[in-house]
């Protein structure tokens, strides 16, 4: 892998990140960035490494820089969790949106999330249980009615 490559830096930082290791995944993504420094992945690196610290402004700072990139509509990130935790839901809600042959469409993590969001609403009748190949913690996934 080429030193500082934007997807190997981003899948190293996520690796680190989800071991516990936000801090590393942290320090990793910047000097990435020196090299290609509008890349989206690395800066949804950092939004996620820095929400794992509770960096909720660096967080919502490297997502909306990612966002305001000409082509973010063309490459959507999975459910904005950044917004739930800033408090911001309807920014939480809006980013359930389906894009057809994107691999977060058909992952079942926009599903989970929907469900999530109609449960903490206190909507059961837009959730439904997960079928048993997409079983989650809670059980529950909205549902596509």
């Amino acid at each position: 892998m080429a030193p500082y490559h934007p997807r190997g830096t981003f899948l190293l930082s996520l690796l680190k990140g989800d071991s516990g290791n936000q801090q590393e995944a942290l320090d990793l993504l910047p000097r990435a960035r020196r090299k290609q420094s509008h890349n989206p992945s690395l800066l949804t690196g950092i939004a996620y490494a820095a929400r794992g610290l509770g960096l909720l402004p660096m967080a919502r700072g490297a997502m909306d820089f990612r966002d305001n990139l000409a082509f973010a509509r063309l490459q959507p990130q999975s459910a904005e969790l950044t917004c739930l935790y800033t408090g911001e839901v309807q920014c939480f809600a809006a980013s359930f949106q389906e894009q057809p042959g994107h691999l977060r469409s058909a992952s079942g993590v926009l599903l989970f999330y929907r469900g999530y969001h109609a449960l903490a609403h206190g909507n059961s009748r837009q959730s439904r249980p997960c079928p048993t190949a997409m079983r989650t913690s809670c059980g529950w996934v909205a549902s596509t009615i």
